[in-house]
C-alpha cells in the first residue's frame, strides 16, 4: 500500500531518502495507513490521539468515515471508460454501510458494469478544517426484487430531472479518510495585499 504523506517534517524517512521529498511512505497491508508512530512523526495524528487537534492531518477510523459519508449528498465516483479514467459526480446515500446511487442508462452504469472495481470519493469542508473519505470497491447493479425494495426505502431522490431508473451500490473493500485542519505552512509567513 502507498499513502500520500502531506507534510515530512523531520522525519527518518526525510533524512534517509531525501530524493522522494514529500510524496510518498509505505504504509501497512491492512487499511493504507502508516502506524500510529510512523503516524504521529510523519505529521499525521490518529483520531483517538489527545493531541489531534494540534496536528495538520488526522487519520479517521473507519466509523468515522461512514459518518461523515451519511452527512453530504453528493461524492464522485471514479471508475474506467475505454482504458481512460472518468469521474462523474453523484448523489448518494450510505445504507448498510455501502455507497447506493442511482443512475440512467449511460455511461456510469456501463462502466460500472464493465469496470466494476471503483473508488468512491466524498468531501466536506468549513472556514477551519475539512475532510475526505474515500472507499474502493466493487459496484454492483441492484437487480432483485428485495434489494430494489431496500433501495427505494433509502428514499434517494434524483437531483436533475431525469429518469434514473437504475440503483448501483458500491461494496466497500478499503475505507480511508483523513480530517483536514486548515492552517498556515509551517516556516512560512506570508502577507496579504
Amino acid at each position: 500500500m502507498v499513502t500520500l504523506v502531506l507534510r515530512m517534517g523531520e522525519s527518518r524517512l526525510a533524512r534517509d531518502a531525501p530524493w522522494l521529498g514529500s510524496v510518498i511512505v509505505n504504509g501497512p497491508e491492512t487499511d493504507g495507513t502508516p502506524p500510529e508512530d510512523d503516524a504521529n512523526e510523519l505529521g499525521y495524528a490518529v483520531s483517538n490521539d489527545p493531541l489531534s487537534a494540534e496536528k495538520p492531518v488526522t487519520i479517521l477510523p473507519e466509523s468515522e468515515c461512514w459518518q461523515l459519508l451519511s452527512r453530504v449528498p453528493l461524492g464522485r465516483l471514479v471508475t474506467s471508460a475505454d482504458g481512460h479514467p472518468e469521474i462523474f459526480p453523484v448523489n448518494f446515500v450510505v445504507q448498510d454501510r455501502t455507497i447506493l446511487f442511482r443512475t440512467a442508462e449511460g455511461t456510469k452504469l456501463v462502466t460500472s458494469a464493465i469496470n466494476n472495481n471503483v473508488v468512491f470519493e466524498a468531501d466536506d469542508h468549513d472556514a477551519t478544517e475539512g475532510w475526505s473519505v474515500i472507499v474502493k470497491g466493487v459496484a454492483r447493479s441492484v437487480h432483485t426484487d428485495d434489494d430494489i425494495d431496500k433501495a427505494e426505502r433509502a428514499q434517494l431522490l434524483p437531483w436533475t430531472a431525469t429518469v434514473k431508473d437504475h440503483y448501483v451500490r458500491v461494496l466497500p473493500r478499503q475505507v480511508t479518510g483523513r480530517r483536514f485542519r486548515f492552517g498556515a505552512e509551517p516556516g512560512r509567513e506570508f502577507t496579504v495585499v
